[in-house]
């Protein structure tokens, strides 16, 4: 870091970063150091569609990864370019322990009814995936608006 700090910016052909793979493989450790060296490498997203160190974590449900980057990072990016954000990330990818993380947190618990490009809330998909767990929990979060409709104009209970 100390002589090529640029190195951790810098995609590959899968145009994901050094931050990404430490977010993707649950390296926490190399995570700290690398943020605790340069905080602003918390911010990074991908070039090609938005992507960002929370949903790298949420694909593969890595809590501790999370928990790292939000300590060093408190408003690092939570949503991709469509409007994906971390929890719709961690429902799709059926992450049960990530989705109770992020409801969990009062600086991502608006993202219980975020919408994507189409206009799907974490709750259209946790339905679509007929997966009653993931259904429970987000309908047991405080702040849910069952009333959200998506593009299609259907909301989450139809």
């Amino acid at each position: 870091m100390e002589r090529r700090p640029w190195l951790a910016r810098e995609e590959d052909q899968d145009r994901l970063n050094p931050m990404h793979r430490t977010a993707l493989w649950d390296m926490v450790d190399v995570l700290r150091v690398l943020l605790e060296h340069d905080r602003s490498l918390g911010y990074i997203v991908n070039s090609d569609n938005g992507n960002n160190l929370l949903n790298c974590a949420a694909y593969r449900g890595h809590i501790e990864a999370a928990r790292v980057l939000l300590k060093h990072c408190p408003d690092a990016p939570y949503s991709r370019s469509n409007g994906f954000t971390c929890l719709h990330q961690a429902v799709f990818r059926e992450k049960t322990e990530f989705i109770e993380f992020v409801l969990g947190l009062p600086q991502l618990r608006k993202l219980v009814n975020m919408r994507d490009s189409n206009g799907d809330t974490p709750l259209h998909l946790a339905v679509k995936k007929c997966n009653p767990e993931m259904v429970a929990i987000l309908l047991r979060h405080q702040a849910i608006d069952v009333t959200i409709i998506n593009n299609k104009a259907i909301p989450a209970t139809w």
